[in-house]
């Protein structure tokens, strides 16, 4: 992929495709996230409920450790539900901003909300964050980058309008909230694709990522 990337840098009309690779190397077929985020469950978690807020496509679940286990989806943007319903997720059509008439308290043992807050202002955000905490009954586990990473619809091979990014957060926002949380220096390798500001750049703009874990039993 890097050797395509350096043929057809340069080259203007070949920007949409290039910010598609830059997309599938940095946040679908990066290694490590799904390992990360199991590693931060807690014991047991095969046989617990589990609900992704959030979910996209569903990349994440669709790990073959995550077989036969009680999973439910919900994204507020319809075609990402198409795609998890055909691989046998349970689906909830939702805006997470509404999660909390939807789902009653202690509803799922696990909640992910993984790369999903900062596509909220810093209002929302936490208001989300809040209400997603009252449905786990054991564990919730959040990731997002640190400070602010842009990301421009325009940028997004989808299109999808939710993917706007909107919001900055620190590891301090999720330890005063009481969350055991841990820093992955330099993550994100390059994220100039995924801006309109940075895509001139001419050199590598990297990123931190956080992911904060709290318990409830």
């Amino acid at each position: 992929m890097h050797v395509i990337q350096r043929l057809l840098s340069g080259n203007p009309t070949t920007a949409p495709f290039m910010r598609y690779l830059a997309y599938l190397r940095n946040d679908v077929f990066k290694p490590g996230v799904v390992d990360i985020m199991i590693s931060q469950m807690v014991p047991g978690w095969q046989d617990m409920t589990i609900v992704e807020a959030g979910c996209g496509p569903g990349y994440k679940v669709r790990d073959p450790r995550f077989k036969g286990i009680s999973i439910t989806c919900v994204d507020v943007y319809k075609p990402y539900l198409k795609t998890c319903r055909g691989y046998g997720f349970k689906t909830v059509h939702a805006d997470l901003k509404n999660i909390d008439t939807i789902f009653e308290k202690g509803s799922f043992d696990i909640v992910l909300f993984i790369d999903v807050i900062e596509h909220f202002t810093k209002r929302e955000g936490l208001r989300v964050l809040k209400k997603l905490e009252k449905i786990a009954r054991k564990q919730i586990i959040v990731s997002t980058p640190v400070g602010f990473y842009p990301q421009d619809v325009e940028c997004v091979p989808d299109k999808n309008p939710y993917q706007q990014h909107r919001s900055a957060w620190y590891p301090q926002d999720f330890k005063t909230r009481g969350y055991k949380v841990k820093v992955f220096r330099n993550y994100h390798r390059d994220i100039r694709q995924g801006s309109v500001k940075l895509v001139n750049e001419p050199d590598p703009v990297s990123a931190s990522q956080l992911w904060a874990s709290k318990r409830f039993d």
